[in-house]
């Protein structure tokens, strides 16, 4: 029988031994499709099984047509599972001729197979898979982790590990590598390495294994603009103009932007609770202070015109409607333009 499970009832499924003929994993966050996928691989056969019965295909070097054919192949012995991977690269997932093929196994899906596909990407009703699959199939969708909501995902994940992290830590954690799963979680394991059963991340640890102290040049920039620290500022962007591929000039710059944005709306807040206002911004109580440092030095009109400037010179860094100038010294006149507005320091 179909369903739509969520990745929790699945992986419980899985861990059960309690198994479908068909799974169809689809969605935007890979993590959640890769972990579910290798779970797969290594528990589902024993390793006498795997050797004869595991099979897995590729979307752009496989055909429908064979995967199918395998599929309903008789396993030497109990069962066999065939998994394909990158399923969105497969062509006849996307013709008519490619439902057919699938609906006409449906109907006669043998039980002694497992057939997953695996499509990263998100499915409309009206493709081929999840039309074909939409009531034969286990369903799982991998939904992206919003950015608001990453931090409690690493604070889940630390916890599923036997480790407690601070909320500093892990707000810290997102900032630095972003909304991507598979990239937050093998830094995690990579700290987790060296530490004893059951402790504490906190935000040292961050700093010395995953580089903070590199990286924490990104944050001094933010900061030196909150404060209008003029030289600072210039030596700054000056280090990180030297070194592009450590300090891409978009990544920062779409950083900025996001920051002068939520100071602009703090300025709307008016004179709400701190809960209050650090919840409109989607950030933690703690991390407060440097948007209402920020708010003191700068008027209404100048986050305007910053928003603007960084905006701008956005679309230069991708090509748009400009010609292409190096990244370092766009950084260096977002800067400037920033940092000599009127109004920027009242």
């Amino acid at each position: 029988m179909a369903v739509l499970l969520s990745f929790k009832e699945i992986m419980d499924r899985l861990r059960q031994g309690s198994y479908a003929p068909l799974y169809l994993l689809y969605g935007e966050e890979s993590y959640y499709i890769n972990t579910i996928v290798a779970y797969m691989e290594t528990h589902i056969l024993s390793a006498e099984e795997r050797s004869l019965n595991l099979r897995i295909c590729y979307g752009k070097e496989s055909s429908l047509r064979e995967v199918i054919s395998h599929a309903r192949c008789l396993p030497m012995l109990g069962k066999q599972l065939i998994i394909v991977k990158e399923a969105q690269e497969m062509t006849e997932l996307q013709q008519a001729a490619g439902l057919k093929v699938l609906q006409s196994y449906v109907e006669k899906a043998p039980l002694t197979t497992l057939l997953v596909f695996a499509y990263k990407g998100a499915l409309k009703p009206g493709q081929v898979l999840l039309k074909a699959l939409n009531t034969a199939a286990i369903r799982f969708e991998a939904v992206k982790v919003r950015e608001h909501q990453l931090p409690q995902w690493i604070t889940a994940y630390s916890a599923a590990k036997g480790y407690t992290i601070t909320p500093q830590a892990a707000f810290m954690l997102k900032e630095l590598l972003g909304n991507q799963l598979q990239i937050l979680a093998n830094e995690l394991e990579k700290i987790m390495l060296n530490l004893a059963p059951k402790a504490t991340i906190d935000e040292a640890l961050v700093a010395s294994h995953v580089g903070l102290q590199r990286e924490m040049g990104r944050f001094e920039l933010q900061r030196a603009l909150a404060l209008c620290e003029v030289e600072k500022a210039f030596q700054i962007v000056d280090h990180f103009s030297k070194n592009p591929k450590k300090y891409p000039a978009i990544l920062i710059i779409g950083m900025l932007a996001t920051f002068f944005c939520k100071v602009l709306q703090l300025h709307s807040l008016g004179e709400k609770s701190r809960q209050a206002q650090a919840a409109a911004l989607q950030v933690p109580p703690y991390f407060l202070k440097d948007y209402q440092t920020a708010k003191q030095h700068h008027t209404v009109a100048a986050l305007c015109h910053h928003i603007g400037v960084l905006s701008k010179i956005d679309l230069q860094l991708k090509g748009i409607d400009a010609p292409q100038v190096e990244g370092g010294k766009l950084l260096q006149e977002a800067v400037a333009r920033i940092l000599t507005f009127p109004s920027a320091s009242r």
